[in-house]
């Protein structure tokens, strides 16, 4: 996975972050360097969204596989009692 900018680890802060500096870059006065980085740093969180995206999903699938494997050890349990 590519290097995530800043501490921006969900879907909704990475949405978020791009909202604020897009916001930041329109609103503001910037000197060129300062806009030039703000760019990158838009940018990157935009390359980075569809990878953090699929972790969310696998997150996601994963919480429900150990939801059931918690239901089939306690019926294991009650079956093996």
């Amino acid at each position: 996975m590519k290097q995530v900018p800043k501490p921006y680890y969900t879907e909704k802060e990475v949405v978020s972050a791009i909202k604020d500096k897009q916001k930041k870059y329109e609103t503001s006065s910037l000197s060129n360097k300062e806009e030039n980085a703000l760019l990158k740093e838009i940018e990157s969180l935009k390359k980075v969204l569809p990878e953090i995206k699929k972790v969310t999903g696998i997150d996601e699938e994963l919480t429900k596989l150990k939801e059931e494997i918690k239901i089939i050890s306690k019926e294991l349990d009650a079956v093996s009692k």
